[in-house]
């Protein structure tokens, strides 16, 4: 900061001040020019302040500069055209100093007021309130959801919707919870999450709000149009041949008179048909009565070590009857899971049944049952085999109800094991290399 200049000129005023203190004191002491050394006195003192000006005309200048710093004062700009070189140096480098930070201030505000608008265009809601409960950042989106154009606290939310309000109260940072919002005009449903964070020492408690509406009533479209196309696919498969058998055992029966005893065969077979075709369609229905009335999960502790023993002795006859090798394992041995156990079991056997018969085909047929906890911490229950695999293209399909490749499957096995871990606030996963490996995930 000091320049080359400023550093001569002072060591030449130091020099200067020496030589005349030192001349100074050898008239005083070796001759009896008094006047002289008065004379010389006053030089002294002039040059000591000289000096002191020079000195203090620098520190201005800087405290000048430290000031329009401090102040975010940048409008002001150093003196330059100054006699003294030095000065000039140092005027140009804070000038520049200055300069320095009021392009990165520049800079900062438009960055501030980029991330301004995208938080305003988002179409995410997103609500910042302050431990008092000062409302600082409210954003388009979420205004518009609420209807609320003015809040500035969170009272204010709680009067407008109180169950939106309690809900923010009580979530806890990185959780989700789903919520209906009433409005004037129509009901929407909404994805609030939670974030806690601490800015400058200050607590603050982020939310977002996402309008899931639109992809809930796709999705709920979607369901519909899959389920319709099962039903009438399993319907049609059944109704059709009753219908048709019907209207010849009719034709055979004739207008009332005795059945021909050449026609007889006929007539039974076409009534067994048709029992076996009802029975069928009654076992359809059963099934989807079933799919439709799953109970309430009655939750408790089980070990999963005791889970995955009952799980064995269940699925033994099935494993002798081939050379499957099965294998279970629990990290860490301890591990616990709060769920319904019979419920989790029915899962469990619809999963090692399937890959029971994955399996068939295999010369060295293998199936993995383990249960541990993931990078987050949550337990997790894979269940793997090295059986023929799942196609690409029918992977998206297997959790449709009634969905199935196999002859005699009924299609509710994986689409029931869903609906079980969505009761406990879980899902399962699948991944499948066929001819390779398949695994399903239970994440609790």
């Amino acid at each position: 900061m000091i320049s080359k200049s400023f550093r001569i000129n002072c060591i030449c005023r130091i020099l200067l001040f020496s030589a005349t203190l030192g001349l100074f004191f050898y008239l005083c002491l070796q001759t009896r020019f008094y006047a002289t050394c008065l004379i010389l006195a006053v030089l002294i003192l002039f040059q000591v302040a000289s000096l002191l000006d020079y000195v203090n005309k620098s520190n201005q200048l800087l405290c000048r500069a430290f000031e329009s710093v401090l102040h975010e004062d940048f409008s002001e700009r150093l003196d330059t055209s100054l006699q003294d070189s030095s000065f000039r140096e140092v005027c140009e480098s804070l000038n520049r100093i200055i300069a320095r930070f009021q392009s990165n201030r520049l800079e900062k505000e438009q960055q501030f007021h980029y991330l301004q608008e995208i938080v305003q265009q988002t179409g995410m809601g997103l609500i910042s309130v302050k431990a008092d409960g000062e409302i600082n950042l409210i954003n388009k989106s979420a205004r518009n959801m609420l209807q609320l154009p003015h809040v500035h606290h969170m009272r204010q939310l709680e009067a407008a919707n109180t169950a939106l309000g309690n809900l923010l109260g009580q979530l806890k940072s990185g959780e989700k919870r789903y919520i209906d919002i009433e409005n004037k005009n129509h009901s929407i449903q909404v994805a609030v999450h939670a974030k806690e964070i601490r800015l400058q020492g200050e607590h603050y408690r982020l939310f977002t709000l996402q309008n899931i509406q639109s992809e809930l009533e796709e999705k709920e479209m979607d369901a519909w149009k899959n389920l319709i196309r099962v039903l009438s696919h399993e319907i049609m498969n059944s109704v059709t041949p009753i219908s048709s058998l019907a209207a010849t055992a009719n034709l055979l029966i004739g207008s009332g008179n005795t059945i021909h005893p050449s026609d007889i065969d006929d007539l039974r077979q076409a009534m067994q048909t048709i029992e076996k075709r009802s029975c069928g369609l009654m076992q359809f229905v059963r099934n989807y009565r079933r799919f439709a009335r799953i109970p309430e999960p009655h939750r408790q502790l089980v070990p999963v070590t005791v889970l995955f023993g009952r799980i064995e002795n269940l699925i033994k006859p099935s494993l002798e009857q081939g050379t499957v090798r099965f294998s279970t394992s629990v990290k860490p041995d301890s591990l616990q899971l709060h769920v319904d156990p019979d419920l989790i079991e029915q899962v469990l056997l619809n999963l090692l049944s399937n890959a029971i018969e994955a399996v068939q085909e295999n010369q060295r047929p293998e199936i993995e049952l383990r249960a541990e906890l993931n990078d987050r911490s949550a337990p997790v229950i894979r269940v793997g085999d090295n059986g023929k695999g799942i196609p690409e293209d029918v992977l998206p399909k297997i959790f449709i109800p009634f969905f199935t490749t196999r002859p005699a499957g009924s299609g509710i096995g994986l689409s029931l094991s869903r609906q079980i871990m969505r009761l406990h606030g879980g899902s399962i996963r699948v991944k499948s290399e066929p001819g390779v490996r398949t695994e399903f995930s239970l994440l609790f």
